[in-house]
């Protein structure tokens, strides 16, 4: 079963140690989280928001398969309506599947954050 907060979580750590993201001697917490954030959001092996996509369709459609519960929290929390918007109709797998990463995109840096074991000045 397909784990999104886990798959998530590990792309994003393991894309700040390939492209050396660390955190700055001075920065905080909250500034590094942010700047991740701002990071990534693009970045298409973490949230398939950019030019390219990380994933088949068949592979999303597995995906968003066993995160239908993502889906509806994204749509719900987002005020997004299936029925109501254009962008919808007929979406492929990989326009929801990278609804759903980036709506947990903030959630799992901070939790790849806390696995790496960075601390921060408080």
């Amino acid at each position: 079963m397909y784990d999104y907060r886990r798959a998530i979580t590990n792309d994003i750590k393991e894309y700040i140690n390939d492209n050396q993201m660390f955190p700055e001697p001075d920065e905080t917490y909250d500034d590094y989280i942010q700047r991740l954030e701002e990071d990534l959001w693009d970045v298409d092996e973490i949230t398939g928001n950019g030019p390219f996509y990380y994933a088949s369709e068949e592979e999303c459609e597995d995906y968003v398969g066993h995160g239908l519960s993502y889906l509806v929290e994204v749509l719900t929390d987002w005020d997004l309506e299936l029925a109501k918007n254009e962008n919808f109709h007929g979406a492929p797998a990989r326009y929801l599947d990278c609804l759903i990463r980036c709506y947990l995109l903030y959630e799992c840096i901070e939790k790849a954050v806390e696995e790496l074991g960075y601390t921060f000045e408080t």
